[in-house]
């Protein structure tokens, strides 16, 4: 799609989403939404409120990130997706990996992801029920369902809050419930510091080959770290940083593997 079709596509979403806030177009619910921005086939949606229409028809305004991940992957790649939402990278990303596994511990984001699958038929995109963090446990999980924010671990400004199963990177693939990723996507707004803590050992001695990460720094003071530190684990790994970009108060960072740990 050139530039001129991109802003004809926004210009029509826009209208559509706004017409629908307003109540000037009715909006009907569930419905089925098929989005053809990144790939010609298209990928199938089904939403039951109009955030998560907005989240497929933008491909939550990550259309470039978006593309960044799948020039990266391989059909002999396993795809970890840490944070899936309704499934916008876990399901494109289904095209193009030999495995999918999308991490998505808020049920009524997981129930959605999981008709989003059988509704494209794919049958190599598995769904877990965890909280990537370090460590083992039970942990509160800030929730305002599917016609919300994105769920967060952090802020307690929500209006809900469920407990969630976490689970740390390194037991599940220590313990084989899982292969080590060859790419890994994670957005958790702001315990990515948790999870890189709990994939020690991943990223030392499994090394997968890229990590596209969005970083919060306004969130990752809540959990005792910082950017900073973030990237510095990240390097100490044996990662560089490819590409970065500014999103709002959010950072797109994509870092390839320079050396192999031992």
């Amino acid at each position: 799609m050139g530039r001129l079709g991109e802003l004809y596509h926004r210009v029509i979403s826009s209208v559509r989403y706004h017409g629908e806030k307003w109540g000037v177009v009715p909006a009907r619910y569930p419905k089925r939404l098929l989005v053809k921005q990144v790939d010609p086939a298209g990928i199938w949606f089904e939403v039951d409120n109009l955030t998560e229409a907005n989240r497929a028809r933008y491909l939550d305004d990550e259309r470039d990130f978006l593309l960044d991940v799948l020039h990266e992957l391989t059909d002999t790649d396993t795809f970890y997706d840490i944070g899936a939402c309704i499934g916008v990278f876990s399901l494109h990303a289904a095209r193009r990996a030999r495995r999918v596994v999308a991490f998505e511990p808020d049920p009524s984001f997981r129930a959605h992801l999981q008709t989003n699958i059988r509704i494209n038929r794919f049958d190599n995109l598995n769904v877990l029920p965890y909280a990537v963090s370090d460590q083992p446990g039970d942990v509160t999980l800030f929730t305002e369902g599917t016609a919300g924010r994105s769920p967060s671990l952090g802020d307690a400004t929500f209006a809900g809050q469920i407990q969630v199963e976490a689970r740390a990177l390194d037991d599940l693939v220590a313990r084989g419930e899982l292969p080590a990723p060859d790419v890994i996507k994670m957005d958790i707004e702001g315990a990515e510091c948790l999870a890189l803590r709990g994939a020690h050992a991943i990223l030392k001695d499994r090394s997968p080959r890229a990590i596209f990460l969005e970083l919060h720094p306004q969130y990752l003071e809540r959990f005792g770290s910082s950017q900073e530190e973030v990237l510095g684990w990240l390097a100490d790994a044996g990662y560089r940083v490819r590409r970065r970009e500014q999103r709002d108060v959010q950072w797109h960072y994509v870092f390839e593997r320079c050396w192999v740990g031992g």
